[in-house]
């Protein structure tokens, strides 16, 4: 379901610390020197991108008035169309999103391989604390340009996992590069392309690119899910088979941990089902208590919100969890 409101995020973000505070050890990113990224930058990091797609999910304006021609050319389900990057859809639509977050391990520079000389830091998988090793993104581009024109003929509007990974990866290459010309116009020939500081001191460096990259990739695929079998010719039409039952792979948090946290603290925020509540109010009525090592979620409600007009459905979406996530779900309503 797409995200409507600011209230959305700010409850994803307080769910995902939530549930990373009850795992048995801290979560991090260990860098080249042996150091811990923590997941507290990691997961604002992806909060930003997230909340960046869910604001801009919510302009419709920009695909209900789409030209004609572009729905007969970027519309069509053929093999060539499905090759049309989303990129270009950005531009047809005066969209400012220059870069699409990438799914390849080496940045590359008008098909070749890039020249910089940065220890082919690019081709660094990266490294969690808990003993998880994610060398690429879960899904390649050409399958989340499939699901970007998907989720537009779905649901007609943009899918804020994937905006708002462009969006945020764009930021981050922007801010690189402005900040790199003004030091090598502070610092001179001595600045390093794969590692130089700003004039506060701050490091820029391939490594955190990477990282920040894999953030994003993150935030690009965690609403991508396995269809139902009512969506399944309509997959199958987009080029979509590996979100098919028979082909889906299930997200584990012991092989990529942040994703798990997102796309389980996505499907578990409330406010989409129970938009009446107030918010704070919202989830003081609830509980969610997260066992890291026996893989098990129990979401408690209150009486009255699970006999609400879609409790039922929100109930059903938290069970249906474990379909594509590793993790068993239960839920327990409260009696006052």
């Amino acid at each position: 379901m797409p995200c409507n409101s600011d209230l959305h995020s700010a409850n994803v973000c307080l769910i995902g610390n939530i549930l990373q505070s009850q795992l048995e050890e801290p979560l991090a990113i260990e860098n080249m020197k042996g150091e811990h990224i923590g997941f507290s930058y990691l997961w604002s990091c992806a909060m930003k991108a997230h909340d960046m797609g869910c604001r801009y999910e919510k302009e419709k304006e920009h695909v209900l008035n789409v030209p004609d021609c572009w729905n007969s050319v970027y519309m069509k389900r053929t093999d060539e169309t499905a090759k049309i990057s989303r990129i270009r859809w950005y531009r047809e639509h005066g969209v400012t999103i220059p870069y699409c977050v990438p799914n390849v391990r080496r940045h590359r520079t008008n098909g070749n391989r890039c020249k910089i000389s940065c220890n082919l830091e690019c081709e660094r998988p990266i490294r969690y604390t808990n003993g998880a090793v994610v060398r690429h993104c879960r899904y390649k581009n050409v399958i989340k340009d499939s699901f970007f024109r998907y989720h537009i003929e779905r649901y007609r509007s943009v899918n804020h996992g994937i905006v708002g990974a462009d969006l945020f990866y764009s930021g981050v290459v922007q801010n690189y590069l402005e900040n790199y010309k003004r030091s090598v116009k502070r610092e001179g020939g001595s600045t390093s392309f794969y590692r130089f500081l700003d004039e506060k001191g701050e490091v820029f460096s391939c490594e955190k690119l990477r990282i920040l990259t894999h953030v994003a990739n993150c935030v690009a695929v965690h609403d991508m899910h396995m269809t139902n079998y009512n969506e399944k010719e309509a997959y199958v039409d987009f080029g979509l088979q590996e979100l098919l039952p028979e082909k889906f792979r299930k997200i584990s948090y012991k092989k990529e941990p942040l994703l798990f946290i997102l796309c389980v603290a996505d499907a578990i925020e409330p406010s989409k089902w129970f938009n009446q509540i107030m918010g704070r109010e919202l989830l003081h009525r609830m509980e969610f208590i997260f066992n890291s090592e026996r893989m098990q979620l129990i979401v408690k409600i209150d009486k009255l919100m699970a006999e609400s007009k879609f409790g039922n459905l929100y109930i059903q979406n938290v069970l249906r969890l474990s379909e594509y996530c590793e993790i068993r779900t239960f839920v327990q309503v409260k009696t006052p």
